[in-house]
This record gives structure tokens, C-alpha cells and sequence, in this order.
């Protein structure tokens, strides 16, 4: 009982952490790639021994498995953790980095989109967004 307590209040605290995140990002008038690296990365180092740079090595196929053994990453806020790779693929001045965010972005939707078994009109827009978003780049 007392493991599921501790469990549902990282969920709760990586989710609130998470909405912040997003929150401050999308609240800076104009985003600038460093700063929204710097805040993502901060987040990221102090609540799940993480950083953007690993996230980009990682390869595609294993990014699912790499956020989801991050204690605090559940389905339930996984939609979140996209919205910050797909937000730093928009601002991304690197092609290469800008792909490479967009890809996890899309990679993290499309597990959410299995994994949980119901059709969300928001989450298929991210995902056409980003389909868009990829082919502008070729």
C-alpha cells in the first residue's frame, strides 16, 4: 500500500513537473533554443538523472524503454514528455536536431496511441503536426 502511495506521488510530481515545463517554455515570448535547452535539461538532471543530449543519442527504437524506466514516467504523462521534444523540435535551429526531437516526439505519440487503446483527436494533431513539420525539413 505504502509502495503505490509513493508510486501515484511521483507520477503526480513528474506530471506537475512536466506541466511546468511546458508552461514556462510556451511562456517565454520568444523561445530561445538555448534557454528552453537549459530549463528542459535542468528539469530533466534533477528529477530523472537525464538530459536532452541522451535522449537524442538514443536510438529510435529504444526511446520508449529509456523514459519509461525513469521512475515518475507513466503512460499517464507520457503525452507531456512529447510536448517538450516536439516544443524544442520547433525551435531547433539544427536540421539534424531539429529531426532527431520530432522523431522521439512522433516515436512517444505513437506508443501512446497503442499503448492506450483510445483515439485522441490531440494527440493524432501532434502527430500530423509533426509529420508536417518532418516533411518541410526533406
Amino acid at each position: 500500500m505504502e509502495q503505490r502511495d509513493y508510486l501515484l506521488r511521483q507520477i503526480e510530481l513528474m506530471t506537475q513537473t512536466l506541466a511546468n515545463l511546458i508552461r514556462r517554455l510556451l511562456g517565454i515570448k520568444e523561445i530561445h533554443e538555448e534557454e528552453a535547452e537549459q530549463a528542459t535539461d535542468e528539469m530533466l538532471t534533477e528529477y530523472l538523472n537525464l538530459s536532452l543530449n541522451e535522449i537524442l543519442r538514443t536510438p529510435l527504437k529504444d526511446i520508449v524503454e529509456l523514459i519509461i524506466e525513469k521512475e515518475g514516467i507513466h503512460e499517464t504523462n507520457m503525452d507531456l514528455f512529447a510536448e517538450v521534444l516536439l516544443i524544442h523540435g520547433k525551435v531547433a535551429s539544427d536540421a539534424e536536431r531539429k529531426r532527431k526531437f520530432l522523431e522521439r516526439a512522433y516515436e512517444l505519440y505513437q506508443w501512446l496511441d497503442i499503448k492506450s487503446g483510445i483515439f485522441s483527436i490531440e494527440r493524432h494533431q501532434k502527430m500530423n503536426e509533426i509529420k508536417f513539420l518532418l516533411g518541410e525539413q526533406e
